[in-house]
């Protein structure tokens, strides 16, 4: 059997994994990516370990790559490189390299819960079964709380991230006052390895690249099955339509690596290109004509500083890094209420230094080192994530030129925001910490990574209709978030690989 896997994010990497598994067919898996590997050095730039980094070494690490984003959170680059965005769109970005968006993630991994599930054809039970089995090979920290009492059944399998007194200090709070009103917090859930030799050096460098591979990325996956010989995985080879094919295989059209115009049959495909690009391959292999529009959906996500204004306490560089974070979840105590996911990461100088020049219009100001240093352990930045249902009514459409985004822009997201900070706030009066909500900034559309609701599961758009098993023409599945049914305020990469992982093992049982 010949199978095409089209991506290298993490619905790719999951479905090939998925795949392997069944060792009771002889088949070959080709892994066609529209990107390449990034060229990147594998060596430090300093000499010593990331242990002994004190601040000046930090500082001295983040002042040749300050980031290019206009807000007060950074956009993420790897060791140098971006992400291409999309023409016409300064948001919107193209994962167009080998491991999609996880080179440039935040690692954040959560699946999402049974009431979650509740409008999907898919059973909770489904699906918590593969998150089960992504766990066999995706590092997920953790640890038990209250948080994770919401999200059962401890998916996760290596140890939380050391974090700072005052990051704990504030999780206590949140956990003793916050039950009433639904607001509970725990340990960061990140996709990053805390054991053996690519365990995590807390050397700060998440942002822009993390020199011993301890942040896990789906391409890490994929060259592991292909020193295997279990895969081949093609670079720079562009699929741009799927046709059927009399006996029932299904051919495939792409660009190869010379920008010439190819054709190659197999017998099952699998679109994980991500929602945006595994959609135009589907509207220009599906639907007649051009200049359809589908329905997109995607995360508002504001930003907002927290000051703790405590007793001082004792903190270390590591203290300063951001996957050191702490998660605070609003619980959907209500019928009309969703869970609405805010990460609190502390502001280390790359963060600080960026941050600053933004509120000063771009201008060199600072402060003196030791109080530049003070607020470092005392200014923490929120990043509040909620429901892309606050989206509904965002378009994609694939004009002959550009691709186009029309985003929604509701005022009730802002007013849903505002709300949980009040919340929020009162939670905290009197615990030391402050939130800074005249501060408080909405991302622009589309930049928050999370694009999903394309082509959902259960729904005919555009006379497409996606079944549960997501095979939306004979032996062709798609396997990423453009399928999903909406959009929870949590991250959803652990869903998307899970939700691969399914699809992948159903279409065997067939």
């Amino acid at each position: 059997m010949k199978i095409a896997v089209v991506g290298s994010g993490p619905a790719a990497a999951a479905a090939c994994m998925a795949l392997v598994s069944n060792k009771s067919q002889d088949r070959e898996i080709d892994v066609l990516d529209a990107g390449s590997p990034l060229k990147v050095t594998k060596e430090s730039p300093f000499k010593y370990h990331p242990s002994s980094w004190t601040l000046d070494t930090y500082a001295q690490i983040h002042r040749s790559v300050m980031s290019r984003a206009p807000g007060l959170i950074p956009e993420k680059s790897y060791r140098g490189h971006f992400l291409e965005h999309y023409r016409g769109s300064p948001t919107v970005c193209n994962g167009r390299v080998f491991g999609g968006l996880t080179k440039f993630w935040g690692a954040s991994c959560l699946p999402f819960t049974q009431r979650e599930f509740d409008e999907w054809p898919v059973t909770y039970q489904d699906m918590l079964a593969s998150y089960r089995n992504v766990l066999a090979y995706l590092p997920v920290t953790g640890s038990s709380g209250p948080l994770e009492e919401y999200f059962q059944h401890h998916l996760y399998n290596g140890e939380p991230m050391r974090t700072s007194n005052v990051m704990q200090r504030l999780k206590e709070v949140i956990n003793t006052r916050g039950g009433p009103i639904g607001f509970t917090s725990g340990n960061s859930r990140v996709a990053v390895r805390t054991r053996g030799d690519a365990a995590c050096t807390y050397c700060g460098h998440c942002f822009y690249g993390c020199y011993n591979d301890s942040i896990y990325s789906a391409d890490q996956t994929i060259s592991h099955l292909a020193q295997e010989n279990r895969l081949r995985y093609v670079h720079s080879t562009k699929v741009t339509k799927f046709e059927p094919v009399p006996d029932g295989r299904v051919a495939i059209l792409f660009e190869g690596q010379d920008g010439t115009s190819r054709v190659s049959v197999y017998d099952r495909v699998f679109l994980g290109a991500g929602c945006i690009e595994s959609t135009r391959i589907v509207s220009r292999s599906l639907v007649a004509g051009s200049g359809f529009s589908f329905p997109i959906l995607e995360n508002p996500v504001f930003t907002v500083p927290l000051l703790y204004l405590g007793p001082p306490t004792t903190r270390a560089s590591a203290d300063l890094m951001a996957l050191s974070n702490i998660l605070i979840g609003r619980l959907p105590t209500g019928e009309d209420r969703e869970y609405v996911h805010i990460q609190v990461y502390p502001l280390n100088p790359y963060l600080y230094k960026h941050a600053t020049l933004r509120l000063t219009m771009g201008l060199s100001l600072d402060v003196p080192g030791p109080l530049r240093h003070a607020l470092q352990g005392r200014l923490f930045m929120m990043l509040l994530y909620l429901n892309g249902r606050y989206t509904r009514g965002s378009e994609l459409v694939f004009e002959p030129e550009r691709t186009a985004f029309r985003f929604a822009t509701s005022t009730r997201a802002s007013i849903a925001a505002k709300q949980v900070l009040m919340e929020l706030g009162h939670i905290l009066r009197h615990s030391g910490f402050k939130i800074v909500t005249l501060a408080t900034r909405k991302l622009p559309p589309g930049s928050s990574y999370h694009y999903a609701s394309t082509i959902p599961m259960g729904k005919v758009t555009n006379t497409i209709s996606v079944p549960g098993n997501c095979e939306l023409a004979p032996n062709v599945f798609v396997i990423d978030s453009s399928t999903f049914v909406d959009l929870p305020a949590q991250n959803q990469t652990f869903t998307i690989m899970a939700n691969a992982d399914r699809v992948a093992r159903l279409s065997d049982a067939q």
